[in-house]
């Protein structure tokens, strides 16, 4: 081979790696949303069947093994590679049923599932105890995770995969078409067939650290919506908190000799740091700075274990261990969201605890096994540029047009004795046929002309949802002020976007305690001009159906907020889960509360289901003094319910 072609593809693999990562991971993202949006809510799966279809498609992984006995590494590792492109340009371009993208998806996961361990061994080749080759393949899987929060922060976290934009399909098809090219150029090299090459048993078990690790990634350390959520920074600010710890982790996972000392300090460290001690910004941000840099020294350590280990040939070693490792990122992932549906005797931060653990033993049974450190040292000049100033100046650059996106929305003073109110249960953002549908949503809303809007189901980062931040998306997609109000730990609950300034914003739990999807609501005075603010509640209630005791604990807390207020410019908006003739509606028309559906007599006035509805559990109540000039229920049917618009007039 020729000295320039030889260079071409010694810099064409490492640079193959890290775009499929970014592919990859987009693809990891999207399909855990489809689970619960597609089969959950539309097909009505149980949760049994959902866990079993997870598994079962997780479990599709166990191919490795006898496809790599029937094909060349090499070929196969090509093919892999190129299926992940081929997937995520399908899922971009189609908008048809979200069942066939589904389908794109979870083919495109499973040939990035495939790819990974396939590629490791790759880099390994046919020599024998080369630890720098993990190194190498650790590096390469950060950068590429650096890279795909850099394009999911880009996108405000309302991922390219799930838009219809010609911003989003352009990014898609320029990844898309590199990635072919370096395909390209690495099949034309005529290599010399190479057996795979796998540790023993013992050796093999770090493979078991990648499905936990890739939870973290999801929940904590790739997690933006999570980032801004707890801290409340401006998006620009969260970004680079983000991304600098991303890239802080890669660059001491490059400069500390993966040994034992690092790794069992990584590991301390992660354990301290996967929840933040305490909830204030800086406690937040410095424990997701700390587990950032923890969980990639970890992996890289797993890495290079692996590397320096693979002695014998064969590969059932790798894809059994490989299959329990992504059966521990499904049970992972289902153990940390049952919480929000099942009474289970832990918690959100136990889950997370648990993920560190298992990365943790999966390490450490090599422990006497590792050296203390390591003489070799990866060589950046694998991508022939300097390849860590390389991706920092693509990170910057990212950063600076993200911030050149955002806009910081402002509010303005009121002009009129008369404001339009939009309520809407989000369905957090997914629409009836089970696709994200933000921008859908955002037309809705436009259409309506709002003054202020009134949201339930709210996700800010939810690996199941689609990773996105919907108060931060939608705040800036409709240029209002938004404020969230966390029900259910910081990350769930309801919104209020407005035009006008709120002078106080409070947040109050509902009994009882311990509901595995807490409820709330939100207290705002928002200055519409006038001697006096407007009084406004944002609820959404227990939604279990034969629970309806709980309901009326609900209803009684928020009248029991009330006392002293005067019943005078007050509204009342939410998903109260309750019909008009219920306890709960009784108990808050006889304070003298007015359901402004029933007022005007919008008849039948449903709001659930969305597509065909047959009863009424959301409204907007008002004082008695508040009058009502229009209202409306949009017969869209974005969400699973219908939102309800209404002018009022202020006295």
């Amino acid at each position: 081979m020729r000295s320039n072609e030889r260079s071409h593809v010694q810099w064409a693999f490492p640079l193959l790696v890290v775009v499929t990562v970014l592919l990859g991971a987009q693809l990891l993202r999207a399909n855990l949303a489809y689970f619960r949006y597609i089969f959950g809510d539309r097909l009505l799966w149980s949760t049994p069947q959902l866990g079993g279809l997870a598994l079962g498609i997780y479990s599709l992984v166990l191919i490795i093994g006898p496809l790599v006995r029937r094909m060349e590494t090499r070929a196969l590792l090509l093919a892999g590679a190129f299926l992940v492109g081929v997937t995520r340009l399908l899922a971009q371009i189609w908008w048809g049923d979200p069942l066939v993208d589904a389908l794109f998806v979870y083919g495109g996961t499973l040939a990035f599932l495939c790819f990974l361990p396939l590629a490791l061994g790759w880099m390994v080749g046919d020599r024998i105890h080369k630890p720098e080759a993990g190194w190498h393949f650790a590096l390469l899987l950060l950068s590429g995770l650096a890279l795909e929060s850099a394009i999911h922060s880009l996108f405000l976290t309302y991922d390219p995969i799930w838009q219809n934009t010609w911003s989003a399909f352009a990014i898609t098809l320029l990844l898309v078409l590199g990635q072919w090219l370096l395909l390209r150029v690495i099949s034309r090299r005529a290599a010399v067939p190479l057996p795979f090459r796998e540790a023993t048993w013992r050796n093999s078990l770090p493979l078991l650290l990648f499905g936990p690790f890739f939870v973290y990634y999801l929940l904590v350390g790739g997690n933006l919506a999570r980032l801004n959520a707890l801290t409340e920074w401006s998006l620009p600010l969260a970004v680079f908190w983000l991304l600098g710890g991303q890239f802080t982790a890669i660059l001491l996972a490059w400069l500390l000799p993966p040994g034992r000392a690092v790794a069992l300090a990584a590991f301390l460290f992660l354990m301290i740091t996967i929840n933040p001690p305490s909830l204030e910004i800086g406690s937040v941000a410095f424990s997701l700075l700390v587990s950032q840099i923890s969980a990639g020294l970890l992996i890289t350590a797993a890495c290079v274990h692996l590397a320096r280990h693979r002695s014998q040939v064969g590969v059932g070693k790798t894809t059994w261990l490989w299959w329990v490792s992504m059966l521990l990122f499904v049970l992972l992932i289902f153990l940390y969201y049952a919480t929000y549906d099942l009474s289970l005797p832990l918690s959100r931060q136990f889950a997370l605890y648990l993920v560190a653990v298992v990365m943790g033993m999966g390490l450490f049974a090599t422990l006497d096994r590792w050296a203390a450190s390591l003489r070799v040292r990866p060589s950046f000049q694998l991508l022939g540029v300097s390849s860590l100033h390389s991706l920092a100046l693509i990170l910057a650059l990212l950063l600076g047009v993200t911030a050149a996106i955002w806009q910081q929305p402002a509010t303005v003073s009121a002009q009129s004795d008369t404001l339009r109110i939009f309520n809407y249960n989000a369905h957090n953002g997914f629409d009836m046929r089970g696709g994200l549908a933000l921008e859908k949503m955002a037309r809705l809303i436009e259409s309506q002309q709002p003054d202020i809007i009134t949201l339930q189901e709210v996700s800010r980062g939810w690996a199941v949802n689609g990773s996105v931040d919907m108060v931060t998306w939608l705040g800036w997609r409709l240029g209002m002020k938004a404020l969230f109000s966390a029900t259910a730990g910081p990350d769930w609950g309801h919104a209020l976007l407005t035009r006008y300034p709120v002078v106080r914003h409070e947040k109050f739990a509902l009994p009882p305690p311990g509901l595995p999807l807490g409820r709330g609501f939100a207290y705002h005075e928002i200055d519409i001009g006038g001697k006096r603010p407007l009084l406004l509640i944002n609820t959404h209630l227990h939604h279990i159906g034969v629970d309806a005791t709980i309901r009326e604990q609900q209803v009684a807390g928020i009248l029991h907020f009330l006392e002293g207020y005067p019943m005078e410019r007050l509204v009342i908006t939410g998903d109260l889960n309750a019909q008009p003739m219920e306890p709960p509606l009784r108990s808050l028309g006889a304070v003298g509360l007015r359901d402004l559906i029933e007022e005007a007599g919008l008849k039948p006035g449903y709001t659930f289901p969305a597509d065909n509805p047959t009863r009424r559990i959301d409204y907007i109540l008002a004082s008695p003094d508040i009058g009502v000039r229009q209202i409306e229920i949009p017969a869209d049917a974005v969400s699973d319910h219908r939102g309800i618009g209404a002018t009022i007039v202020i006295p």
